[in-house]
């Protein structure tokens, strides 16, 4: 839902259809100075989850699936509150979209808090079976 909603930020902002405003490309500003246009920030977006998709398919390690569902969430993060910052200021916020900028959070959220939930798998007792085994053929 997220990589939809950059592509519609993406047209809207790189003024594929129509400019919504006189500007030809609409920055990220800095104290006044524009730092990069919001088409170039919706294109990192993009990648960014879809890296985020392909390495979350990826059998890791606990702490490893860990560290990648918590990169995920900062970048869902970021691109919730540039989203909603950026479509205030261009006077194009209302609520249903603000709901639909906010919804994609939950899931990253959830992601994370279900590599808590949830316990590892217990180590195989292989030691013990074979022990076991061993002292059944003695009997």
């Amino acid at each position: 839902m997220a990589i939809l909603q950059c592509m519609r930020f993406l047209v809207l902002y790189s003024n594929m259809i129509s400019p919504i405003c006189p500007e030809s490309v609409q920055y990220l500003q800095l104290l006044g100075v524009p730092l990069i246009g919001f088409y170039v920030i919706y294109y990192f977006f993009i990648a960014a989850f879809i890296g985020i998709i392909v390495l979350d398919c990826v059998p890791f390690k606990n702490i490893t699936k860990i560290i990648i569902r918590s990169v995920g969430l900062g970048i869902m993060v970021v691109y919730v509150l540039l989203s909603i910052v950026s479509s205030y200021e261009r006077i194009v916020l209302t609520i249903p979209l603000l709901i639909a900028i906010i919804i994609p959070l939950f899931p990253s959220l959830w992601g994370l808090l279900e590599l808590f939930l949830t316990t590892p798998p217990p180590a195989p007792l292989r030691g013990r079976t074979s022990r076991l085994v061993e002292s059944k053929k003695r009997l």
